[in-house]
């Protein structure tokens, strides 16, 4: 055991003899209700927002980029099926990376970062024109980021609640998520049917990741002063381990 906590803490300082224990208060009230107690609405509000505008352009760019690409790229139908099957890719790739820079950053910093890029990846696509190779890369990208963000945001809340309420927080931020994504087919759909240019649908979707971004970020100030210490250290990116 001591061997597998150095693997974990290299600077971790043990003899083998210590106790360790996680410290967290019994809320006493039904598990949405402590949600919002104690100061942490905030937080969750902030959570519930980053899920919401996070979905939504997940579930735009996965329900319509085979038909963007066909009617703004040019490209023929078995074209813009490879090249939207890259997004997924993107996802696919994105954990180890992002597990790795959260471990070392802090989920806060490194999920704001993270939403910025899917951002910036999103306005590439709908810069790409009828250059299919430009919107390919723009289109890995924004899998890599938007897929790999969903992930991310999911490790956070986990770091967000004690033990009694973490399946609610983490359920309940989902649940939010996916009622916004019910309208990102559907924001698609007027769009197109608006004729809309490339570049004004992809500017426009690529807001809600900056949201997304600014709201992850927030919810590093707005933990409440009584949080748990080990809550509070793997959100802010420091080692969550303590002894006795």
């Amino acid at each position: 055991m001591t061997a597998r906590l150095r693997r974990i803490d290299p600077a971790l300082q043990v003899s083998g003899r210590q106790v360790f224990t996680i410290r967290e208060e019994n809320s006493g009230a039904m598990p949405v209700v402590a949600l919002f107690r104690y100061g942490r609405a905030p937080t969750t509000l902030l959570l519930w927002l980053s899920y919401a505008m996070n979905l939504f352009v997940l579930t735009f760019i996965a329900s319509w980029m085979p038909t963007f690409l066909r009617v703004f790229a040019g490209v023929d139908l078995k074209q813009a099926d490879a090249i939207a099957a890259l997004f997924s890719l993107g996802g696919i790739l994105s954990p180890l990376p992002l597990g790795y820079f959260i471990d070392r950053h802090g989920a806060t910093r490194v999920l704001a970062a993270n939403y910025v890029a899917a951002g910036i990846s999103i306005v590439l696509v709908g810069l790409a024109g009828a250059d299919a190779t430009l919107a390919a890369i723009g289109v890995f990208c924004a899998g890599l980021f938007v897929i790999g963000g969903q992930g991310g945001i999911n490790a956070l809340a986990s770091m967000l609640y004690p033990t009694e309420m973490r399946a609610t927080g983490v359920g309940w931020a989902l649940g939010a998520g996916r009622v916004a994504s019910v309208f990102g087919p559907m924001a698609g759909g007027a769009m197109l049917n608006g004729q809309w240019s490339a570049a004004a649908i992809f500017a426009t979707i690529s807001v809600p990741v900056f949201i997304a971004a600014l709201a992850t970020i927030c919810v590093r100030f707005s933990r409440r002063p009584g949080a748990a210490s080990a809550d509070r250290s793997a959100v802010e990116g420091r080692p969550a381990i303590g002894t006795s």
